[in-house]
């Protein structure tokens, strides 16, 4: 890989400096994808979040928006010929990674996910960063370009900073659950219903007895659906209930 010069180091820390400050997960993929766009050029920057066993793949992107559900879904329809997303499964390496290190442009631009998905978009190029996660979990960044592939400075640096964005993501997990086990204590009884919630959850709970799915309550805290259902399982367990209905019942009866 490239040599950094003495500036590179000089954005890595700053962005460094950033992102440990994150204090709850749910701000920590923003964090971190603004943070790279300013470190990398690219065209369009996601954090992903992709469950294999089950098929889907949770996304924040920036420009916020760009990537709508219909299209998200097209992604998950094409995802098993994603060359990144196989060699990361299939090895469990952290090192970033281009497509063009196992494709050719042509060969990439045969694929129907690049027909279906990537060519909509723009994008031919793309360069991946992983998060540590679950075997059947694949968390990654992934920055993507229309005109030029990615250089190699450009993965020197997502290498310089591939074992902080794993640990700043532990940091921020861990700072989040002391956090709410901190705001269950403080409440005078916790097994007064709502009230037991802290105040992410009663957001998420009350946007779910509007009626809204998992992604739209993602789309509108700036959060991955994953860490919406996260949140909606400590909910349950709270309230001592195991439906949305039966939450959202619960919310409209006792309140906050």
């Amino acid at each position: 890989m490239e040599r950094l010069r003495p500036s590179d180091y000089e954005a890595v820390l700053a962005f460094l400096r950033q992102l440990y400050a994150v204090e709850r997960l749910e701000a920590f993929p923003r964090r971190a994808i603004a943070g790279l766009s300013r470190l990398i050029e690219s065209d369009i920057l996601t954090y992903n979040e992709i469950d294999l066993r089950r098929q889907r793949a949770d996304y924040i992107d920036e420009p916020a928006g760009i990537i709508d559900h219909s299209q998200r879904a097209t992604f998950e329809r094409f995802a098993d010929q994603h060359p990144l997303i196989a060699h990361y499964a299939r090895t469990a390496d952290r090192r970033p990674r281009k497509v063009s290190d196992f494709l050719s442009l042509t060969d990439f631009k045969d694929l129907a996910l690049h027909h279906e998905f990537f060519r909509p978009l723009g994008v031919n190029y793309q360069m991946a960063v992983t998060v540590p996660s679950p075997p059947e979990l694949v968390i990654a960044i992934a920055l993507n370009g229309s005109r030029h592939d990615f250089s190699e400075r450009d993965r020197s640096v997502l290498e310089a900073i591939r074992p902080h964005l794993a640990q700043a993501y532990r940091n921020a997990a861990e700072r989040t659950r002391l956090s709410e086990r901190a705001a269950i204590c403080e409440r005078p009884s916790p097994d007064s219903g709502c009230g037991a919630l802290t105040n992410r959850e009663h957001e998420i709970l009350t946007l779910v007895a509007d009626g809204k799915t998992n992604p739209e309550i993602g789309a509108r805290l700036s959060i991955s659906g994953r860490t919406v259902q996260k949140h909606l399982e400590h909910i349950y367990e709270k309230l001592r209930v195991r439906t949305r209905t039966a939450a959202a019942v619960k919310l409209a009866t006792t309140g906050r």
